[in-house]
């Protein structure tokens, strides 16, 4: 008896042990801290160019869809979405809870702001190509079309964002990155030279 009691007292004080080393406590700061290579040029997500730009961009905001630890595609911002049967046509319905950092609601007017700013020619993003897909996407980056509101992706309202294509592209989803609202971020972060 007295060794089982002893064996035992042990076993409850070694499980209580590992039980308190291993919960949760709150800290009253949290740092990142991430290893990054190189500065990034920018934090502008239409003008960046470089992979040092894109790891920090990934951080600062959610794109449209993004991408489970499998590399399936999963929700970001949108909650859903669909595609027409040809293929020319996504609707994205933004999750309604979507706030930036200062506690404004996202909406599809973010998104088509940031698709509008990518293929304006006053940007020379060396990435609108990357928009191409997207109908008129390129007539308006080569300053062929200088109709900007003729890009193929309109707010059906706050919470609906529709791209059109010129041409089916069924890489679009996987295509996440450029699909990150900036208008907030770039009114909210201050550029040092």
């Amino acid at each position: 008896m007295n060794g089982s009691f002893c064996r035992n007292f042990f076993l409850i004080v070694l499980a209580g042990t590992i039980l308190f080393s291993v919960a949760p406590t709150r800290a009253a700061e949290q740092v990142l801290h991430r290893g990054n290579g190189a500065e990034p040029e920018s934090l502008d997500f239409a003008t960046s160019s470089s992979v040092s730009s894109s790891n920090i961009q990934r951080d600062m905001a959610e794109g449209l869809v993004g991408l489970a630890a499998d590399g399936s595609l999963i929700p970001g911002a949108a909650a859903r979405w669909e595609v027409t049967s040809d293929g020319l046509v996504y609707t994205f319905t933004l999750h309604k809870d979507g706030k930036w950092s200062n506690g404004e609601p996202v909406t599809a007017h973010d998104f088509v702001y940031s698709f509008r700013r990518v293929v304006n020619p006053e940007t020379a993003s060396e990435y609108a190509f990357i928009l191409y897909p997207v109908k008129n996407a390129e007539e308006i980056a080569t300053a062929k079309l200088r109709d900007i509101t003729q890009l193929g992706a309109v707010a059906l309202d706050d919470s609906t964002l529709q791209i059109t294509l010129k041409a089916p592209t069924p890489y679009l989803l996987s295509m996440h990155t450029p699909f990150t609202p900036n208008c907030n971020i770039l009114q909210m972060v201050s550029y040092s030279t």
